[in-house]
């Protein structure tokens, strides 16, 4: 039942203001080709989101959408883009979640609150490398986001290194509170190694919760360092 969703001029799905929410995006391959390991990108973002409650990939492989090669993976905006779910997908690597196929960020949010990217305890965390800026971008008043159960930087089994050129995560001027991780006895905490720049950079954040992560190692301890620093 897969959809394949390539070669678009603007974004392979798109929902904007009135028009309800609570979509259910899942199983698809969004920029690129039957295989999923080629790229044949939409020249904006994969999935472009200004509606609420949708859930994008899901907690189990048949749900994952295979998202790669866009200029954004998948791109939250404004007030009515809150309680949304992104879980499981692979984003900037191919089908088998083993080789870069890149884009230039991977998730942005901006103005958007109490939204959830990825999932502990179970096989709901993203898979977000290769890109050639930020794997995950948060911009102006984004507030009460998690962002749990990732892994960023590393390939699917969260020992090798796919390194996004910019930064894991990047913040800016979001709103109280925001949270990388969270307990590590649920396995919330996100492995965010091998990006060019810092780990994690947050400029001009306020209430942000930091915990239970894997920063510059892989899911093994192995060491795959950030380029600057690890947190900023």
């Amino acid at each position: 039942a897969r959809n394949l969703i390539c070669g678009s001029l603007q974004n392979g799905i798109t929902s904007g203001d009135g028009e309800g929410g609570s979509h259910v995006i899942e199983g698809n391959y969004i920029g690129v080709d039957l295989g999923g390991t080629v790229v044949v990108s939409n020249a904006v973002s994969g999935i472009s989101l200004s509606v609420p409650y949708c859930r994008i990939g899901g907690t189990n492989a048949s749900q994952r959408n295979v998202i790669s090669g866009n200029l954004i993976g998948v791109s939250l905006g404004g007030t009515n883009a809150h309680h949304n779910e992104i879980l499981g997908n692979y984003i900037g690597v191919d089908a088998t979640g083993l080789a870069a196929l890149g884009g230039v960020v991977g998730i942005q949010l901006g103005n958007v609150r109490d939204c959830e990217i990825g999932r502990g305890d179970g096989p709901g965390g993203n898979v977000i490398a290769g890109m050639e800026d930020a794997a995950i971008y948060l911009g102006a008043a984004c507030a009460g986001n998690r962002i749990v159960g990732n892994l960023i930087g590393v390939d699917a089994t969260g020992n090798n290194r796919l390194g996004n050129g910019g930064y894991g995560i990047y913040l800016l001027r979001t709103s109280p509170t925001n949270t990388i991780g969270g307990s590590s006895a649920y396995g919330e905490g996100n492995v965010i190694a091998g990006s060019g720049g810092s780990g994690i950079y947050a400029v001009y954040c306020t209430g942000l919760v930091v915990r239970a992560n894997c920063v510059g190692l892989g899911s093994n301890l192995s060491v795959i360092g950030n380029g600057s620093r690890g947190i900023r």
